[in-house]
This record gives structure tokens, sequence and C-alpha cells, in this order.
């Protein structure tokens, strides 16, 4: 990175065009949200993905049945996102909190992958990009062939992108974590160690785990 570019992303709020970092947050993040529409009414899905730069496209799988990939069938344009939450800055003025952040917003034409030597290459990169620490055939079986059949991959070729980060190192800006100040307010999610034994979500939660120890 040059130093143009250096002094570029430290302005508080300011278009990322520098590619490096626009792969970078795509081979990192975990987790996008797809955007696809249907006679004009648009539909979101979260969704696990891979990100492959020699192929310069975007990987995402599921069920064969679900509103998503059937939007994507009627109508191959896509776009999706992926985004990181920083810590709040805070200012004197309300007006001037923000909080700071980092995303990508990518453009692109969906279509279904069907030859299944790249229906295994694409999902043990997107198992391997999950779980690095892992190796295939000693902490786990790889996909069978039952398991990518009943499996929709979709490719998504980039036709476009664009990179956005806010944030700032003015000194006299306070900063604090959401969750550092949230406390008990924030919702008693299964993965969340101090769970509530009331809600049915988290007894079910419980006793799958007691399942496994078992």
């Amino acid at each position: 990175m040059g130093q143009d570019d250096i002094s570029s992303l430290r302005r508080k709020d300011r278009s990322v065009t520098y590619e490096t970092w626009i792969k970078d947050m795509l081979r990192y993040e975990q987790f996008c949200v797809v955007a696809s529409s249907q006679n004009n009414q648009p539909f979101l899905r979260p969704s696990a993905f891979y990100y492959d730069e020699d192929d310069h496209a975007i990987y995402i799988h599921g069920a064969h049945s679900g509103r998503s990939f059937g939007n994507l069938e009627d109508n191959n344009k896509v776009s999706l996102c992926v985004f990181s939450a920083g810590p709040m800055r805070t200012h004197a003025r309300a007006f001037e909190f923000f909080q700071e952040h980092a995303g990508v917003i990518v453009f692109g034409d969906a279509a279904q992958v069907t030859d299944n030597g790249e229906k295994h290459r694409v999902m043990q990169a997107t198992i391997s990009k999950h779980a690095p620490h892992l190796v295939a055939g000693d902490d786990y079986a790889p996909a069978s062939q039952d398991e990518i059949d009943e499996t929709t991959i979709m490719r998504i070729s980039i036709t476009a992108w664009s990179g956005k980060m806010k944030w700032t190192d003015e000194p006299d800006r306070d900063r604090f974590w959401y969750d550092d100040v949230r406390g008990d307010n924030r919702a008693n999610l299964p993965w969340i160690d101090k769970m509530s034994t009331e809600d049915a979500l988290t007894v079910e939660w419980k006793n799958s785990l007691r399942d496994t120890k078992d």
C-alpha cells in the first residue's frame, strides 16, 4: 500500500478503491448478505461464502429449495455485502457520534455450479476457509457425493465492487465497544455462555450439547 493509499484510508469517511484491501475483506469475513429480487420485491439472505480470487467469483451454497436461489434462477443479477463493525467513537455533540466500520459491496451475475468436480472443490475450499485449523480426512470426513448432490452451489461472477471504511485516529474521541456497555440487555443466543434455562431454544440447545457429550 502506497503512502497515498494510507492517507486516503485515514480519512474518517472514505470510499476505498484499493483492490488488495477489498480482496482481503472478501477472503477474511465469514458471512455475507446476498440481495436478490423477484417481481420487484427485494429479498435478503445471510450466507457463508467463499471468494475465489483466481475465478474473480464468490460462491454461496444451500439446500435446493429456497426463495433466494429461486430468485436467482429467474433474475441472475445479484448484489452482496460483507462488513465488520468496530467501536463507537464519541464526541461532545450527539450527531458527531459514529461507529467505526468497514465493508465491501459486490455486484455480479449468478449461475448454478453443476460440475461435480467443481462442486467438491468449492465446498472443500469453503470448509477450509471457515475451519483452517482442521484437515480433511484427519479431523473430519470430506463431503460425500450424496451430500454434494443435496447442495446447490451458486457462482457469482463479479462485475463490480466497492469498499468503504469509516474510522478515525483523532485522539480526542473516546471509544467503546457495544458489547461492553449493553450488559444484560443482550439477547440470550444459544452460543452465549450465560443462557436462560427457561427459553425453549436454549433448552433444546443445552440438550443437544448434553447428547453430544454422552
